[in-house]
């Protein structure tokens, strides 16, 4: 599968990765495919969060998990390398440490293997992945009222990138690292941005007031395009349509 101009789609998957492998927990079978301190498999953090001062002197941290331990008739035993010798106050560290590794209970054999935490049964599902990036931290983005209005397909998707703040404004084409100047083309006194160039500029306002005006509403302007969306969700102009 390849995506625009050739691009690999495991590229667009690994740009989200971060996301993504928040929600994900290893089983490990054999060690071979999980990150000994980078993956979640052990404890409820990844073991480079949970212990980070043991991170930074660790002698290989892109160890997999099968480079640290040995497994002898069945006796599970430990070998993690550290490029020093530990001081008195990582001790205590040290022995956190072991304790939780030496917790685990695995059962050897086969190929490792995820376990999509969101869902009771372990399996990837896209919609639970979805609902996630879409409420995030109980904030829902405002979606349905979005994608299920009556606007053409395009002005539903201009108005999607610009909820989302991805419109090619010059303060967007400058994080590109586009020589532009930045200011506004319609008002050529401010800075360009999303909301401004589609709700606060002088030339933007006016066009919103007269709108508003045809169908006698009264409306105090959002500070942003997702509030704006929020505000109007459940809002009908319908019957001042008829009446015009």
């Amino acid at each position: 599968m390849r995506g625009p101009r050739g691009v690999g789609v495991w590229h667009f998957i690994q740009r989200g990765w971060d996301d993504f492998c928040k929600h994900v927990r290893f089983r490990v079978k054999d060690g071979r495919r999980i990150s000994f301190w980078m993956d979640l498999w052990c404890g409820d953090l990844p073991l480079a969060l949970a212990f980070p001062r043991l991170y930074r002197i660790a002698s290989h941290r892109q160890a997999m998990v099968v480079d640290c331990y040995h497994l002898d008739n069945e006796r599970l035993s430990w070998d993690v390398r550290f490029r020093r010798h530990f001081q008195d106050w990582e001790i205590e560290d040290v022995f956190r440490f072991l304790e939780l590794l030496y917790s685990q209970v695995f059962s050897f054999g086969g190929s490792d293997w995820w376990f999509w935490i969101p869902t009771l049964h372990g399996r990837f599902e896209v919609r639970s992945f979805f609902r996630y990036l879409s409420v995030g931290h109980g904030d829902p983005f405002p979606w349905k009222s979005i994608w299920r209005s009556k606007a053409p397909r395009k002005v539903a998707f201009f108005a999607w990138t610009s909820v989302l703040g991805k419109i090619l404004t010059q303060d967007n084409l400058r994080r590109k690292n586009q020589v532009v100047v930045n200011h506004c083309y319609m008002c050529l006194c401010n800075e360009e941005s999303v909301d401004h160039l589609l709700l606060h500029c002088n030339m933007a306002r006016d066009c919103w007031d007269l709108m508003l005006r045809l169908f006698g509403v009264h409306w105090a302007m959002p500070f942003s395009s997702r509030g704006l969306i929020e505000a109007w969700r459940g809002v009908s102009v319908g019957a001042g349509i008829r009446d015009a």
